[in-house]
């Protein structure tokens, strides 16, 4: 049998970045549950996800006011993506190709990974026809790759496609089946979909130049999107292996890397419910204008393929780089940002294979490269003389309750003609299922200026499970953010991926001296109520693999929330939903505790 897995091994490849194991990825739930809510202060934009670590950035540099609700704005923001990092000294980092390098310009855009190969397709006869091909939500999944006698499944790198609009975050596209209880504008629309009902219909051609069709978004308020104009980054090569059997008897492994890039559709008009729009006015991978209706306009200059001035009337932002990377915004009134990411962009992932202990091998079927465990900091100086120093480190978290997840190995045995691995604890142990991921996670914050004494916040994750019948079973993760004071906030996630994963569960306040304040229980819709429910399983099919993805696509809103508090019960319940998960009729009421 050939298959395709990835991991890395050290000899040459065909491509110049180095490659990583399918396993080894920031897989989908945890990528979109990066903003699930900020903590304290943000005045650095900091969007900082309470149940995995991860941290972005998101800043406004110009806003154009107007005489409609649509956003004229310039705005950056920097996601830290440890898929980016090296994973080995040498290798290339993948920070530095966006317009503000390492920062992104922050647009509405639709977004999926796929083979630089293929590009932006799907499995149908008409792979171009991206939109208006597929029949069913399979159907949007590119096809398997093979190199050589090494097949990669889609499902190895492809995580379905999602909608970025900026200031709502990152939501999966979902294929919502005919008929059924949710309502569907008028006009022709496919069953594409998310969960805050966007939809979508196809734009026959891209003005990028690329083949195939583009998507025309509906927002839930009416607006518009043309999702048409197509850019491309690099991503990190994806390695596999497949087990030859020679003539000889002998059976040889044979490797390749698949070589992937994430491809976008980013946003050129959009137009609300009146007739009011802004334009963007792109050539090539870079935005030169944004435009309005009613007069607003910005216009953007670049130097060595990244942003050099932005210009709103009389007003000019300026961006300088060091090394590629955005070291200052100087603002109009000559006051600036600077930033210093260089030590985060270079943290390596990795111990060396050269390691006595390389591997992190705790259950079957789950091998991993051992963290290095290193920490580099981000520092950013705020236009007021703040500056905020965030400590990143790699942190490994767990999924649970993945039937199977110990118990799927793809068992490629066979000879090395370079001696690294061995074949019995390096390949055996690939994961078909993998049930833990890494994140370059936020460990502490420290805010320090004029008139502002030092302070310093903690972020500390723990994962507890059990191994029961031979996966991961009924875990959950606890987190604890410490505050400049001493006062904590203990927060208890389920990460069961086909239950409650990224739910909180409960929520604890204490003081600096650990004594209990506060006390939040949080009750869910389980899936034994769904019948009873007004609303439907889910508002769409995801397109993604679901053992990939989890349920976090399934409706299993919150029905009820107990605060304990000073020996009161205070409780929210909601008795009725309707077909949007909306609460219809809630109960608000307070009672002694037991």
């Amino acid at each position: 049998m050939l298959v395709g897995m990835a991991l890395l091994v050290a000899m040459p490849t065909a491509s110049a970045i180095d490659s990583i194991s399918y396993g080894e990825q920031v897989i989908g739930p945890q990528k979109h549950a990066i903003n699930v809510r900020a903590l304290g202060p943000d005045a650095f934009g900091e969007e900082i996800s309470a149940y995995t670590g991860g941290i972005s950035f998101s800043q406004t540099d110009v806003a154009l006011p107007g005489n409609n609700a649509l956003e004229v704005a310039v705005r950056r923001r920097l996601i830290v993506d440890g898929n980016k990092s090296p994973s080995k000294p040498n290798d290339e980092n993948l920070w530095r190709g966006y317009m503000f390098g390492e920062w992104e310009l922050d647009l509405p855009y639709l977004t999926g990974m796929y083979s630089e190969t293929a590009g932006w397709v799907v499995n149908t006869t008409t792979p171009n026809a991206r939109c208006s091909s597929p029949a069913t939500f399979n159907q949007f999944r590119p096809k398997d790759v093979s190199i050589g006698d090494v097949y990669f499944t889609s499902y190895n790198f492809w995580n379905g496609i999602s909608l970025n609009v900026p200031g709502s975050g990152e939501q999966g596209l979902l294929h919502r089946p005919a008929g059924g209880p949710l309502p569907m504008p008028t006009g022709s629309w496919t069953p594409l979909t998310t969960r805050s009902q966007w939809h979508f219909s196809c734009l026959s051609t891209l003005p990028s130049g690329q083949a195939g069709e583009g998507f025309l978004g509906l927002a839930p308020d009416g607006t518009k999107y043309w999702f048409n104009w197509m850019v491309s980054y690099p991503e990190r090569p994806l390695h596999g292996t497949a087990a030859m059997l020679l003539q000889n008897g002998i059976t040889f492994r044979t490797h390749a890397d698949l070589v992937r890039r994430n491809y976008r559709l980013y946003v050129t008009r959009v137009e609300d419910r009146f007739g009011n729009w802004v334009n963007y006015g792109w050539s090539g991978a870079n935005l030169n204008s944004i435009t309005a209706s009613d007069g607003r306009s910005i216009s953007l200059a670049y130097a060595n393929g990244r942003i050099a001035s932005v210009t709103a009337g009389s007003q000019v932002f300026q961006y300088a780089y060091a090394d590629g990377l955005l070291s200052s915004v100087t603002l109009p009134d000559s006051s600036s940002w600077t930033f210093s990411t260089s030590a985060m962009v270079n943290l390596a992932r990795f111990v060396p294979l050269s390691d006595a202990n390389p591997f992190d091998h705790p259950m079957s079927c789950q091998l991993m490269r051992r963290l290095k465990g290193d920490e580099a900091d981000i520092v950013l100086t705020h236009p007021a003389g703040i500056q905020g120093t965030f400590r990143l480190g790699y942190k490994r978290l767990m999924r649970t309750n993945l039937d199977g997840s110990t118990m799927e190995c793809d068992y490629i045995n066979g000879v090395e003609t370079n001696g690294v691995a061995s074949p019995t604890t390096f390949w055996s142990h690939m994961p078909r299922i993998p049930n833990r991921s890494d994140v370059l996670a936020l460990k502490t914050k420290t805010m320090v200026g004029p008139g502002v004494p030092s302070q310093a916040w903690t972020y500390q994750h723990v994962d507890a499970y059990a191994v029961t019948p031979g996966w991961p079973v009924a875990g959950t993760r606890t987190v604890t953010t410490t505050d400049p004071d001493g006062s904590s906030t203990i927060e208890v996630y389920g990460t069961d991926a086909l239950a409650n994963e990224a739910q909180l569960l409960s929520q604890e306040a204490r003081d600096g001296q650990n004594v209990l304040l506060r006390r939040v229980d949080n009750t869910y819709v389980q899936t034994s109520e769904m019948a009873s429910m007004p609303f439907p399983d889910w508002m769409g099919q995801p397109l993604a693999y679901e053992f990939i993805r989890g349920r976090s696509d399934y409706n299993r809103p919150m029905k009820r929330s107990v605060t304990r508090q000073q020996a009161r019960d205070f409780i929210y319940q909601v008795d009725t939903f309707d077909v949007l998960v909306r609460p219809k009729q809630v109960t608000r009421k307070s009672q002694p505790s037991p």
